[in-house]
């Protein structure tokens, strides 16, 4: 049986080049070969050269906010009901219109076995042992390293993207299922593509399988640089007509007392509140903290579901 791993890639930084150099040798041992497809060459010659066939493109459709937004969203877990809120850009059609073009190149190729992956999956000793074993023809479940495991073994997602086993003519259909304006109906990749497994009703393996690597935006949902306390800054001033620089900065989380300059003024935060400013930056802990953003990802605080500036504003903590 000829076998060939469909291997999409975002690896713009060499911790992803390290992991997929490593899935690469690993499949070469279990005698897979390998399509890779890189947007904007970001792979070093030698991995390239690891791979039996390579498509290199231009082509990273990220979606205009217009069309398509993710919201990443925390509440606080106090008895002030705080939600912080970013809104950027949606990624999830650029990673499906990957598996889409690995499908539709890859299908036309001289090979029985086609196993759809992400360059950081976690092949582990039993997705080597399922790949040995020949079978075909299923979707898998995904969880996310990032989060632990959820209770009684349900994985994050029923059906995910980060690996899949399918016959030539599956890879057609699922490729041809793939289409923007049903993305755009769904909430998330893994949405759509779960519909695509019931509307083709392949069945999901019981195994379910890891990804490596999760980026995404929520890092900027705490842009603390101590650990003394946590730290957001709404920047909702970009939308507000007419716009005018001024910045909700909402500490949370404190773990100990922290000296910060806001305005010019030294304030000892020691308990959860929000400040307001028109200054381009702040001090924390001695941190110079930038309060000019651009105007995506759009960061937002909400309290007691209310975005409205005033009311925020006149919020009182006690």
């Amino acid at each position: 049986m000829k076998k060939l791993a469909l291997i999409s890639t975002f690896c713009n930084t060499q911790e992803k080049i390290d992991i997929l150099k490593i899935n690469l040798i690993k499949l070469k041992k279990l005698n897979v070969d390998t399509l890779i497809l890189t947007p904007f060459n970001f792979l070093p010659e030698e991995i390239i050269n690891l791979s039996t066939h390579c498509i290199i493109t231009s082509e990273n459709h990220i979606l205009d906010l217009d069309m398509k937004a993710q919201l990443i969203y925390l509440n606080s877990t106090t008895k002030h009901k705080i939600k912080r809120t970013l809104v950027v850009k949606d990624y999830g059609w650029a990673s499906l219109l990957q598996i889409k073009r690995l499908f539709s190149y890859g299908s036309n190729l001289d090979y029985d076995i086609f196993y759809q992956m992400i360059y950081d999956l976690d092949i582990t000793s039993e997705i080597e042992k399922i790949i040995n074993s020949n079978i075909i023809n299923f979707f898998f479940g995904n969880n996310r390293k990032k989060y632990g495991i959820l209770p009684k073994g349900k994985p994050h997602y029923r059906v995910g993207g980060v690996f899949g086993i399918f016959n030539k003519e599956n890879c057609k259909l699922i490729e041809s299922k793939i289409k923007l304006e049903k993305y755009l109906k769904c909430d998330f990749a893994e949405d759509l593509y779960g519909r695509i497994q019931e509307k083709v009703n392949i069945p999901v393996h019981n195994y379910v399988t890891m990804d490596l690597i999760f980026n995404n935006d929520e890092d900027l949902l705490n842009i603390s640089p101590t650990n003394k306390l946590s730290l957001f800054i709404d920047n909702t001033y970009n939308k507000r007509k007419p716009i005018k620089h001024e910045v909700g900065i909402y500490f949370f989380n404190i773990q100990k007392p922290c000296n910060v300059i806001i305005d010019n003024k030294n304030i000892i935060i020691d308990r959860e509140q929000i400040f307001f400013t028109s200054k381009p930056t702040i001090t924390v802990d001695g941190h110079v903290i930038n309060t000019v953003f651009d105007s995506h990802p759009l960061r937002e605080i909400k309290i007691n579901g209310n975005n409205d500036w005033n009311y925020i504003k006149n919020y009182e903590f006690n």
